[in-house]
């Protein structure tokens, strides 16, 4: 079997990363422009190198409403609404801060 080889990475260390699944849940319409929305907030705060706020296929929690998880926490968030911005904004201030 061939040995892999490991490379430093010149890859951003990013504080938080917030993954929207923009194709499931009843409005797939919505979660890309709360996708959108976070995205181009984040940018103007944090600019690129810090915080990125990535479209996602399914990520299987998302029957009914948008789902999203952050990392590197790992934080899972279900039955998201166009109106829980405000709240997702709070929280990756929160992971920045970790």
């Amino acid at each position: 079997m061939e040995e892999i080889e490991s490379k430093q990475s010149n890859a951003p260390k990013l504080k938080a990363q917030l993954f929207i699944c923009i194709t499931c849940g009843s409005k797939p319409e919505e979660a890309a422009l709360l996708r959108s929305e976070l995205k181009n907030h984040c940018r103007e705060v944090y600019g690129k190198d810090k915080v990125r706020v990535t479209a996602s296929k399914c990520l299987g929690q998302c029957q009914e409403a948008i789902s999203a998880v952050m990392y590197p926490s790992g934080t899972w968030y279900a039955h998201l609404k166009p109106s829980d911005k405000q709240f997702l904004l709070s929280e990756i201030e929160k992971e920045t801060k970790k």
